[in-house]
């Protein structure tokens, strides 16, 4: 019972979500799609974060029209206090506006504290990309404050694939 409601569900909103698209080079991109909102979202596949500190992928939006840059958007997984990471930076120390926020804090049995998420989401603009990548990877720095770095290696094929079936859409 619970399957049909959802399915009716789903249908009656008007999302779905279309299969896989393939850019050109070969990136998979899912489009997720409202047409009731006539909002359609373009996303590379998930990259997880070494010993399951997080996540983070490559994606855009259109909706009616209106499409965001392409960015990385992601989850910080961590054990212990807030770290509240605040800051994003490009190899050569340039920083990059960011939205820092959605905190949670879950499984909290452990003498270790809780285990806590942070979201964040940045849009490195194509000179920001073509100048900082290295070898095919966009490393970016994620900081809370000056404390607790984490380096997350974006793939360039990820932007460029995102950036091809947004346009083509």
């Amino acid at each position: 019972m619970a399957i049909a409601l959802l399915c009716c569900t789903a249908a009656a909103t008007g999302r779905t979500v279309e299969p896989e698209v393939h850019a050109s080079n070969g990136v998979p991109v899912t489009i997720s799609a409202d047409d009731a909102a006539q909002r359609y979202e373009y996303t590379a596949p998930a990259i997880m974060l070494s010993d399951n500190r997080g996540f983070f992928f490559v994606a855009a939006v259109d909706h009616g029209g209106a499409k965001t840059p392409v960015l990385v958007s992601g989850t910080l997984m961590y054990r212990g206090g807030w770290r509240f990471y605040d800051q994003a930076f490009l190899p050569d120390g340039e920083e990059l506006p960011g939205k820092f926020d959605g905190r949670h804090a879950f499984s909290c049995a452990s003498a270790q504290g809780c285990m806590r998420s942070e979201n964040f989401q940045v849009a490195p603009t194509a000179a920001q990309i073509q100048k900082h990548a290295e070898n095919g990877i966009l490393p970016i720095q994620l900081r809370a404050g000056s404390l607790n770095p984490v380096v997350i290696h974006v793939p360039v094929s990820y932007f460029d694939a995102v950036r091809e079936v947004l346009a083509a859409e």
